[in-house]
């Protein structure tokens, strides 16, 4: 009995001194790590040294003060805060709203504000008080806030996400978002950082907040220290941190004498249970300890689970989720707008439907929870009747006993395309070493054959027929001879002979000399400034006459052609066959009959064409000799509308 009347001495002293440390356990935490969106003023954000400020910050060093447990505060984008929690490199994620989905990962301490999170729009749109006129609009958001959800759950799908807050507000000053919706404190701080608040109009506030500390669930005694911490501040001291911040206190305050004697009786009571909790304690390990390992593999499926529908709604490719029979019951933005459909358009459609090869699919959906994960290419199909091919990823996961399939579709047009212009450039260089030893042979007979026919003529001076069939076998040769001249461009002899020119002055000679005498007007329009480029002047003035009397020949009554050239700065990003650096890239547009797609895909192969009296060697001649400049040349067409050519030669490193 008397030990238990010093425990109670000893717990009354302690709780009527709040600013005693060791009024709860902080055993085995000499330190913590918080996690925090580093973009959220005035709660948080970074000066101009980039060090972390704000409400937040002030009230987790008074903490780290109050209880001697060294805090680590990590600061990141909102979206990565979340992943950066789920994977265990946080104890405590800080600024986060509770919503049914988080309950079932975190734990959560009471709530220390209220933060209303209104519909923004621009002063220049009328007829929107409610989230029900959102629908049509593009709505800005920040990635991983609760109000994603909020907005999906009424319908609204169309949505850009922002990696923060300060980049969503920049785009609306660049009016390239007109309507968003972000939590009032810094969407108001950041419209008046950026000098445009007045600007723009609050609307409807979407729904209220509160701020909560949390901890993944399993941690709930951490989550006690820290709350009975916060406990332990005095009030006002919480409040001159708001002060210092906003001006006045937005956090509800405590009633900490109440709070004292609450802990006061609770301390009593729980020191005359303590000889009864120590008889219960070795049973109560050990069944801790079994529930520990069950919560531990509960979390962990809970976590992969999160992680999987962050993924999905951040990913810049098509998602979609879909049962073994292939029926969608989740797309992402992405997949909206690259398939051209509506949100509801695509819930409840087999993903099947949308592909070019709707049986394979299938077949695969019916193995994938043998197979687990797969890796295919397929070609999927958009509103409009457009195909492109994706690569795309199923993987299968089960959950609670429920199987979830997630098809992953990246968009590879681009890759595609290059290959076949890497294809197209390595078939034409093995046609052009064909060519060359083609040339070099056939101009060897001629040689020979004009020889000859030059002493046939010789001996047949006064027989006007003989000289006749004369004439016309010259003649032959003649055109064979120029035949010669054109394959061998592809011959390693038809090799450039390189100057630094100005393009300004070979365009200009070149359309002088082929619009001569035609019924076609032609623009030219040359950016000042334009760089040198290494060629060989002559190739290059062949290759722009022959695309302008094509394009004349493409306008047979009246048109008119359009030159273009400019400076172009090609980056790595860039999905030309070509090395990031600075060109000269020309345009050359007609208003013709156009090209037919299937035409179009075969313009450069040597030998094809489509005119009766054509060798098919002059495009594939264009090709030849830009790719041997190191540059490039592409195409656009369309029937009935007209053609353009785009031409890429490097800048000269001379200038």
């Amino acid at each position: 009995m008397q030990v238990i009347i010093t425990i109670v001495i000893v717990f009354i002293l302690i709780g009527l001194n709040p600013d005693n440390p060791y009024c709860f356990d902080t055993k085995g935490y000499s330190s913590i790590r918080v996690v925090i969106d580093d973009n959220y003023p005035p709660y948080t954000f970074r000066d101009k040294d980039n060090q972390l400020q704000g409400i937040s910050i002030d009230r987790w060093k008074l903490w780290e003060k109050t209880t001697g447990i060294n805090v680590t505060i990590i600061g990141m984008d909102w979206s990565k805060a979340q992943e950066f929690m789920m994977a265990g490199n946080a104890d405590v994620i800080d600024t986060i709203f509770k919503n049914p989905e988080r309950e079932r990962i975190y734990s959560f301490s009471k709530p220390y504000a209220r933060i209303d999170v209104p519909i923004f729009v621009h002063k220049n749109i009328q007829g929107i008080s409610s989230v029900n006129e959102l629908q049509g609009f593009t709505v800005g958001v920040k990635e991983g806030d609760a109000v994603v959800g909020i907005l999906r759950s009424k319908g609204i799908h169309s949505l850009e996400l922002f990696k923060n807050y300060e980049t969503l507000i920049n785009a609306v000053k660049e009016k390239r978002i007109w309507v968003f919706s972000v939590d009032r404190p810094p969407a108001y701080y950041l419209l008046h950082k950026l000098g445009i608040a007045d600007d723009i109009m609050e609307t409807e506030i979407l729904y209220t907040g509160e701020f909560h500390m949390a901890v993944l669930k399993g941690n709930e005694r951490l989550l006690n220290v820290i709350e009975a911490g916060f406990e332990q501040i005095d009030k006002t001291e919480l409040e001159r941190i708001d002060e210092k911040w906003i001006g006045k206190p937005i956090i509800s305050g405590i009633n900490y004498r109440i709070v004292r004697y609450i802990l006061l009786g609770l301390l009593i009571i729980a020191a005359l249970l303590v000889f009864w909790n120590i008889l219960l304690r070795r049973a109560v390990e050990n069944k801790t300890q079994q529930l520990t390992m069950a919560f531990e593999s509960l979390r962990s499926s809970q976590r992969n689970l999160m992680l999987m529908n962050f993924a999905v709604d951040s990913s810049y490719d098509m998602v979609f989720r879909i049962n073994k029979d292939g029926v969608i019951d989740y797309v992402n933005t992405t997949t909206c707008k690259q398939l051209k459909y509506d949100y509801d358009e695509l819930i409840s459609r087999n993903i099947s439907d949308l592909t070019t090869k709707p049986k394979r699919l299938l077949d695969i959906l019916n193995r994938i929870d043998l197979i687990k994960r797969t890796n295919i290419e397929m070609d999927f199909i958009d509103k409009d009747g457009v195909v492109f091919p994706t690569h795309l990823t199923l993987t299968c996961f089960e959950y609670e006993g429920d199987t979830f399939i997630y098809a992953f579709a990246k968009d590879i047009s681009d890759i595609k395309a290059f290959e076949r212009e890497v294809i197209k450039k390595e078939r034409i260089e093995s046609l052009g070493l064909l060519a060359g030893g083609i040339a070099h042979d056939f101009n060897n007979l001629l040689t020979v054959i004009v020889g000859n026919l030059s002493l046939l003529r010789m001996k047949s001076l006064n027989d006007d027929e003989t000289l006749s069939f004369i004439d016309k076998a010259e003649m032959a040769s003649e055109k064979a001879r120029e035949l010669t001249g054109k394959l061998s461009i592809f011959s390693k002899g038809g090799a450039p002979v390189k100057q630094t020119a100005s393009l300004k002055h070979i365009i200009n000679e070149t359309v002088s000399f082929a619009i001569t005498g035609k019924k076609v007007v032609c623009e030219v329009l040359i950016d000042e400034g334009i760089k040198e480029v290494d060629v060989d002047v002559t190739q290059i003035h062949q290759v722009l006459h022959n695309l302008i009397v094509n394009a004349i020949q493409a306008m047979p009554d009246e048109g008119k052609i359009t030159i273009k050239a400019y400076n172009h700065f090609i980056d790595e990003k860039t999905r030309l066959p070509l090395p990031a650096g600075e060109y000269v890239k020309i345009e050359i547009s007609d208003t013709g009959k156009g090209i037919s797609p299937e035409h179009l895909q075969r313009i450069f192969d040597p030998y094809f064409t489509t005119k009766p009296d054509g060798s098919g060697l002059g495009l594939a001649t264009v090709y030849s000799i830009i790719n041997k400049h190191d540059g490039h040349i592409s195409v656009n067409s369309e029937v009935g509308k007209g053609t353009t050519f785009f031409i890429y030669l490097p800048v000269s490193k001379k200038t």
